[in-house]
């Protein structure tokens, strides 16, 4: 999968400018459905920027990695920044009692 362009520039390049939302306006022209996979939100600024473009935001935490104190933090920048969050998904989760007994569970 190459990179998108928008009048010939790529969108990576888009991303801090104030045409971002001129992209975004010509991307759901475009497709019914846009995922966007940005860098950790805690340590990346275009994360933050473009929630509030988002229709939804879907949070991806590390198991057994990241802090509860830092989840919460994004959720409340991602509220702050107009953000809608629409779910959590556990990445990495470790599974320590054996899959037979969570079936019968």
């Amino acid at each position: 999968m190459g990179q998108i362009s928008l009048n010939g520039e790529y969108i990576t390049s888009i991303f801090g400018s104030s045409r971002i939302e001129e992209v975004f306006e010509e991307l759901k022209k475009e497709f019914k459905l846009i995922i966007i996979d940005t860098p950790s939100a805690d340590e990346s600024t275009d994360a933050m920027a473009l929630t509030r473009m988002a229709n939804g935001v879907i949070l991806v935490v590390e198991s057994e990695n990241t802090r509860w104190q830092i989840v919460n933090g994004v959720k409340e920048r991602i509220i702050k920044h107009h953000g809608n969050i629409l779910g959590v998904i556990l990445n990495k989760r470790k599974y320590y009692i054996p899959e037979f007994i969570y079936k019968r569970l």
